[in-house]
């Protein structure tokens, strides 16, 4: 069992080695992971893990475990010797473990389903059942499934070290992933859609299934488009991942490194007027919503771009003591054997006061995105240019007129963000590294390569 008092004394060990600082990182967590087709449960994963990580610093140099062993003879006696080590590691001036910060938020609520584990796994794998009979009920060209999947996570997490931080969260996600295939006499085409919530009630079958039918079913028929420059009108499932692939740019570690295209540019004008983009670890209701970071600093609200012009980039410890600044409460941990490393919060563009079908009608010739592929990956980091495979609906005079697919949309990813002349109020959130949020953008002559 681990406690505020474990945590001491693995700290007091440390100290005893005569190590500057030292940091305990905790984290717990269960999850459930249900994998079915054809009203036929597939797989059941239930899994639980529990760990800790140290970290200590004497004279600039860092050393590092970490151990899925709470057996307190072994935590103490591993922690000894990273002190013990830390000597024979290299110095770096920047290392850092952070004094403690008060978190300024009140009344902020993280996302915590309290009874989730408690939920029977029966009322779990119906939950996904309902996915496919929601889709098949949508539209009886929906043949199957080649994904359907049930996930969720609990986690408890507790920062402390020598300096004073004391600091802990506790969080829930629960999210079903379907990828549907739908097929006629024209052809056979495919739909994807995830959803996520905090909460086990929250997160509705019904919506799941009947979206990603509707997602599958509508490309039906699809043709190329033909090559050329177009408006296109992307919704939030597809303009969230223009986004994402953004906000690796915006992490001050890959500025101070001189991979983002944005070294350089602080307080320059570097997207179009009407782009705000904030990342924002206090937002009510936000998926990602935490007080604290991995490292026990308050998570706040950070406008990166504000009108177009970009204010500033995310920070950890690390970062923020290197570039002469304060942690904007942006450091991650994927596990607890991983090191504090940047990452967003709630990331969103600010929306637009559009109706999304007043936008779609404003366009008498383009494109509307309806899928976008392994984007993350294929944009160049350090000069955003990108390449990506596409499904489009074909807009003309402000309605779908038929589906495309086999298409390439190719630009600059900061060229893309200048280019955008309107969006809509339709703000909604796509699980990913964190949360992104986005609403629909309409975005003017970019490139597709078709036949």
């Amino acid at each position: 069992m681990f406690d505020s008092e474990f945590a001491e004394m693995l700290i007091d060990a440390a100290l005893s080695y005569g190590v500057d600082a030292a940091e305990v990182y905790y984290c717990k967590t269960k999850s459930t992971e249900i994998m079915a087709g054809n009203g036929q449960v597939e797989k059941v994963t239930a899994k639980s893990d529990d760990g800790f990580a140290a970290r200590v610093l004497k004279d600039n140099r860092k050393a590092f475990a970490s151990s899925n062993s709470t057996d307190r003879k072994a935590a103490i006696d591993l922690v000894k010797e990273i002190a013990r080590r830390c000597p024979l590691h290299s110095p770096d001036v920047f290392n850092v473990i952070p004094e403690p910060v008060l978190s300024k938020a009140t009344g902020v609520k993280e996302p915590f389903d309290q009874g989730l584990m408690e939920i029977p796994l029966a009322e779990k794998i119906n939950k996904i059942l309902e996915v496919e009979k929601a889709a098949k009920a949508y539209d009886s060209r929906v043949q199957g499934f080649g994904w359907l999947q049930y996930g969720d996570t609990l986690q408890d997490i507790a920062v402390y070290n020598s300096l004073g931080v004391k600091a802990a969260s506790r969080g829930t996600v629960v999210y079903a992933y379907a990828y549907a295939i739908a097929g006629d006499d024209s052809s056979i085409q495919t739909g994807t859609y995830v959803d996520a919530s905090g909460y086990f009630h929250k997160l509705s079958a019904d919506h799941v299934g009947r979206t990603v039918a509707e997602y599958a079913v509508r490309m039906l028929g699809a043709e190329s488009a033909k090559t050329g420059e177009y408006k296109l009108l992307l919704p939030p499932e597809t303009s969230s991942a223009f986004l994402g692939a953004l906000s690796d740019m915006l992490s001050a570690d890959q500025v101070q490194k001189g991979k983002s295209p944005f070294r350089d540019l602080l307080g320059q004008s570097v997207a179009a007027a009407n782009v705000t983009i904030i990342d924002d670890g206090l937002l009510p209701g936000g998926l990602a919503t935490s007080l604290y970071d991995s490292e026990g600093m308050p998570t706040e609200e950070t406008v990166l771009i504000q009108n177009g012009e970009l204010k500033a980039f995310l920070y950890d410890s690390y970062c923020a003591k290197k570039g002469g600044t304060k942690s904007t409460g942006n450091a991650s941990r994927g596990t607890y054997h991983s090191q504090p490393s940047i990452s967003p919060t709630n990331f969103y563009l600010k929306p637009g006061s559009t109706k999304r079908e007043s936008l779609i009608r404003s366009v008498s010739d383009g494109l509307y995105i309806t899928e976008v592929s392994g984007l993350h990956a294929a944009v160049n980091p350090t000069s955003a240019d990108f390449s990506v495979p596409a499904k489009a609906l074909f807009v003309k005079n402000g309605e779908f007129v038929g589906a495309a697919d086999n298409i390439t949309l190719s630009g600059n990813l900061l060229k893309f963000f200048g280019s955008i002349e309107g969006m809509a109020d339709d703000l909604a959130w796509m699980p990913s590294s964190g949360m992104i949020g986005s609403p629909t953008i309409l975005v003017s002559d970019i490139k597709v390569t078709g036949n």
